[in-house]
C-alpha cells in the first residue's frame, strides 16, 4: 500500500491537459465560414476536483475486531463506522436522520416500528440489501449464542415481520424510547455472506454497505480501506482511508506535524495551543459525550466493602489530575452524566476530593490498616501520567496499588470477563442518558458492567427510562439513577473530556463528532483534500 496522497498528481493532470487543449486552439488559424469551430475541452466540474487521495488516521490503539456485532472500543468503532451503515443516522448536533432507512413510523406509543428501506443499496461485493439483512442483523445481535455486546440493546425485539423488500415492521415487547438511538449500533450486515463464510471469516474479511469498503488488516501496523463509489449517499471523496495504530501520543503529533498522518483525535491538553499555531495544522473541539472513570470490582474484596469504595472515591483529587495530565481539555465529573446530556444536572454534587473522609469511611470498612491491590490500566502516555497521581493518592489511606499495564485487547479481555480489581477506563456514547448508564450500570448487562454492580432501585430506574414516554419525568428517572449510583460508588468519576481533532490544513470539510468517531462521508459531510 502506499502512503502518498494521489490528488496532488490527478489535480496537476487535469491543469496539463486542460492547458495543452488552449494552447492548441490559441495556435490555430481562424476557421473558414463553413468551418464549425470545435467546442472547448470539457472542464472538470468542482466535484471531480474534489475527488481524489488518500487520508492516514492516528488511531489510538489497533482493531479489536471487524465484526460490528462484537465490537466494544472507541477505535475498532472508528474504522466499523466507515465499513457499515446504520438505518438511522445521528448528525453532529444529534439530531436523527435518514441512514439505510430513508423513513419510519412509529406506532403503539413506541412499540411498533416500521422501516421503511431505501431501494437500490448495495454490498461492497454488488448484491442489493433488502429487508431480509435487517432483520438478519437484528437477530444476530439478540442471539444469545453468537454473545454480542450490544444484545441488551436488541433483546427488546419481540418479532420482526418483512412487509416487502423494502419495508420491515419491528415489534418490541413494550414501548421503548431508546430502540432510536439504540439503532446507531445496528450496524445491517449481508445475510448471504455472513452464513456462507460463518462469523470468523467475517471478523477478518467484513463486507458491509458502508463508504468504505475493507482491503487489508494488518495487526499492529494499519488496517486500509478503499471508497465504495456505489454508495447510496454518493461516492466518498476520498479514494482510501488507512488507519494506523500509534498508541504514544508524542509519536501521533510528530506524525503530524511530519505529514505522516493526516487526522488524530486525542490531543493532549499541553499542545491544544501548540499545535493550533503550527502552520499547516488545523485543532477543532467539541464537548463530548462520554466519562473516565476509576473503576472497582465489587465482586471482588475489598471492594466489595462500600465503604472501602467511598474511601477511594473521597481521596482521588481530580482537580489535580485534571491540571496535571489533561489541563484545557476536561471538566472534573460528579456523575456519569455529562454537561452534553438532556439529563444533566447542574445541581447535582458527586463525591469531592476530602481525605479526611476518605480516611473515615476506610477506619469504618473491615480493611481500616490499608491493603493491596493491582490497578490495571491500557498503553499510552497520558493514562502513564495518571496512574502515578492515583497510586500516590491512595497511598495516604495506606493502599498500596500495583499498576498493571496491559495490551489494548489483552485490557479489553480483562473488562469484559471483569478479571481485575481496580481499572482505568472511558465510556463513550451519545446525549441518550440511557446511552450513559444502562449498559454499564444495570445488572442484567453481561459485558459492559465491569463493575459486576447491581442495585435493584437503579435497575428499577433504568427499566422505566426505556418506556416512559415524558421527557421531564424521564430526565427525574435518569438523575436519581445517577444519584443512587454516585452514592454507592463503584467507582470515581474522575472527568468528562473534550472531543479534540487535529488534523493537516488541506483536509477540508472535517469535524469533531462528539462520540470521538470520525465522519468522513455520510448524507451530510464529505470530506475531501484539497492538496
Amino acid at each position: 500500500m502506499s502512503f502518498l496522497s494521489a490528488v496532488g498528481k490527478r489535480r496537476l493532470a487535469l491543469i496539463v491537459a486542460a492547458l495543452f487543449a488552449l494552447g492548441v486552439l490559441a495556435m490555430a488559424c481562424a476557421p473558414a465560414e463553413d468551418e464549425v469551430e470545435p467546442d472547448d475541452p470539457e472542464e472538470p466540474t468542482e466535484e471531480e476536483l474534489k475527488v481524489g487521495g488518500e487520508i492516514i488516521v492516528a488511531n489510538n490503539a489497533d482493531v479489536d475486531t471487524l465484526d460490528p456485532g462484537q465490537y466494544t472500543d472507541l477505535y475498532s468503532g472508528r474504522v466499523l463506522s466507515q465499513i457499515f451503515d446504520t438505518l438511522i443516522l445521528m448528525d453532529f448536533d444529534g439530531d436523527f436522520q435518514p441512514g439505510l432507512a430513508e423513513d419510519w413510523d412509529i406506532d403503539e406509543g413506541g412499540a411498533v416500528w416500521t422501516f421503511y428501506l431505501r431501494e437500490g443499496v448495495k454490498f461492497h461485493d454488488g448484491t442489493e440489501m433488502t429487508a431480509e439483512d435487517v432483520k438478519f442483523s437484528f437477530n444476530r445481535l439478540k442471539d444469545e449464542d453468537y454473545g454480542s455486546p450490544r444484545r441488551g440493546d436488541f433483546v427488546v425485539i419481540e418479532e420482526m415481520n418483512i412487509i416487502d423488500d423494502y419495508t420491515i415492521e419491528v415489534i418490541l415487547k413494550e414501548p421503548n424510547m431508546v430502540f432510536m438511538t439504540d439503532l446507531g449500533v445496528g450496524y445491517i450486515v449481508p445475510k448471504h455472506y455472513v452464513e456462507e463464510v460463518g462469523d470468523s471469516e467475517f471478523a477478518e474479511k467484513p463486507i458491509g454497505t458502508g463508504p468504505f469498503a475493507f482491503v487489508e488488516h494488518r495487526v499492529d501496523d494499519y488496517t486500509e480501506l478503499e471508497a465504495f463509489v456505489e454508495h447510496w449517499a454518493g461516492r466518498p471523496y476520498l479514494d482510501r482511508l488507512t488507519f494506523r495504530p500509534i498508541p504514544e501520543v508524542s509519536t501521533r503529533i510528530v506524525e503530524l506535524e511530519t505529514d505522516g498522518i493526516q487526522v488524530m483525535a486525542e490531543v493532549p491538553g499541553e499542545e491544544l495551543e501548540r499545535l493550533a499555531d503550527e502552520p499547516g495544522i488545523k485543532v477543532d473541539t467539541v464537548t463530548g459525550t462520554n466519562w473516565r472513570v476509576l473503576a472497582m470490582n465489587t465482586d471482588r474484596e475489598p471492594f466489595n466493602d462500600p465503604n472501602v469504595r467511598k474511601a477511594i472515591a473521597h481521596a482521588i483529587d481530580k482537580e489535580r489530575i485534571i491540571e496535571t495530565v489533561y489541563p484545557g481539555t476536561s471538566i472534573p465529573a460528579e456523575g456519569p452524566i455529562p454537561p452534553t446530556s438532556w439529563a444533566h444536572d447542574p445541581e447535582f454534587e458527586g463525591r469531592s476530593y476530602d481525605l479526611e473522609r476518605a480516611k473515615d469511611y476506610l477506619a469504618e470498612s473491615d480493611y481500616p490498616d490499608g491493603f493491596e491491590a493491582t490497578l490495571m490500566i491500557s498503553e499510552g502516555e497520558e493514562i502513564y501520567r495518571e496512574a502515578p497521581l492515583i497510586q500516590s493518592m491512595l497511598a495516604e489511606l495506606d493502599v498500596k496499588i500495583d499498576i498493571q499495564s496491559l495490551e489494548w485487547g489483552t485490557f479489553l479481555e480483562r473488562l469484559t470477563t471483569q478479571d481485575f480489581d481496580m481499572l482505568r477506563v472511558g465510556w463513550t456514547t451519545n446525549v441518550e442518558p440511557d446511552s450513559l448508564l444502562y449498559n454499564t450500570f444495570h445488572s442484567s448487562s453481561d459485558q459492559f458492567n465491569m463493575f459486576g454492580y447491581e442495585n435493584p432501585r437503579v435497575d428499577e430506574l433504568l427499566d422505566k427510562g426505556r418506556v416512559e414516554p415524558d421527557i421531564d419525568r424521564r430526565t427525574e428517572i435518569y438523575r436519581e439513577a445517577q444519584q443512587l449510583i454516585v452514592e454507592d460508588a463503584p467507582g470515581v468519576f474522575i472527568y468528562h473530556d473534550e472531543r479534540v481533532l487535529a488534523y493537516r490544513d488541506y483536509v477540508e470539510d472535517m469535524k469533531p463528532y462528539f462520540t470521538g468517531g470520525f465522519l468522513f462521508k455520510t448524507p451530510f459531510v464529505n470530506v475531501w483534500m484539497s492538496k
